[in-house]
């Protein structure tokens, strides 16, 4: 059975942009997703109805949250962007408490909000990203407006629903 994933639903104007970014740094065979910040990477699709409850009542009871997106991150074959929001911690930790029983080990660790612009590259590839970037890169902010449930096809995801802040 696919799993689920979750993630932010980041303003238009930084999608574009980290999206850009992805389709600059990230080897094309690969690149087949929209820039995105992953919340919950692998979660249990039985329990679907749940996790559809209760990220529509978290995501009633948030506001939207502008978080920063800070230096670049070298992930031995990728790099990535850091987002840091105590916020949005807060509300997945709420999520993961809610869900401990049947997370994934992944998804139960510490979480370290990034967004990937390069990945499946060679160590050197990305060591010149970082390197680039480290010299070059300008803080920006975004705007988390709410949340995304997916569903994992097998590299490609599928939008199952859009979770708006405050609705």
């Amino acid at each position: 059975m696919e799993p689920l994933l979750l993630t932010a639903k980041l303003d238009p104007a930084s999608r574009a942009l980290f999206t850009g970014l992805r389709t600059k740094y990230f080897p094309a065979e690969r690149n087949y997703l929209d820039a995105h910040l992953t919340l919950f990477h692998k979660l249990d699709r039985r329990q679907e109805a749940a996790v559809r409850r209760d990220v529509a009542f978290a995501c009633s009871t948030s506001s939207p949250m502008v978080i920063p997106v800070l230096e670049p991150v070298f992930l031995g074959k990728g790099v990535a962007l850091r987002t840091p929001s105590k916020p949005l911690d807060s509300l997945r930790a709420r999520l993961a408490g809610q869900w401990k029983p049947w997370l994934t080990p992944q998804d139960r660790q510490g979480h370290r909000a990034h967004i990937t612009i390069q990945n499946k590259v060679s160590p050197e590839e990305a060591r010149g990203l970082f390197d680039e970037l480290r010299g070059t890169w300008q803080p920006h902010t975004l705007t988390v407006q709410g949340l995304e449930l997916h569903i994992y096809k097998g590299g490609p995801w599928e939008l199952l629903e859009a979770y708006d802040f405050g609705a």
